[in-house]
């Protein structure tokens, strides 16, 4: 329904619809009327589940904080290796005092 105005003998459409206000331009996106400030949220909302998505990325699993052995023999490497482990073994239990 649109407003009519009477003007001595002639009346015109001034196309604004009752209940309807009529704003800025809107963008046509696949047959529907989009308007800017929705189409804005949903750039900065699919920016943001991208970045998202792609930060989560794989976990490498932790490198040894012990630096390599460097062993001229076998047998010193696995002497290396069983030191390490009773030091270890030893720290983690508890101290009777």
């Amino acid at each position: 329904m649109s407003i009519q105005k009477q003007d001595a003998s002639r009346s015109f459409d001034t196309g604004i619809d009752e209940g309807t206000i009529k704003m800025g331009a809107a963008y046509q996106i696949f047959g529907r009327s989009v308007k800017p400030h929705q189409l804005s949220l949903a750039t900065l909302g699919s920016a943001a589940l991208l970045v998202a998505a792609l930060s989560g990325g794989k976990k490498s699993e932790p490198k040894s904080t012990l630096p390599p052995i460097n062993a001229s023999s076998p047998e010193e490497e696995d002497f290396v290796k069983t030191f390490l482990k009773s030091i270890e073994s030893e720290e983690s239990k508890p101290a009777a005092h």
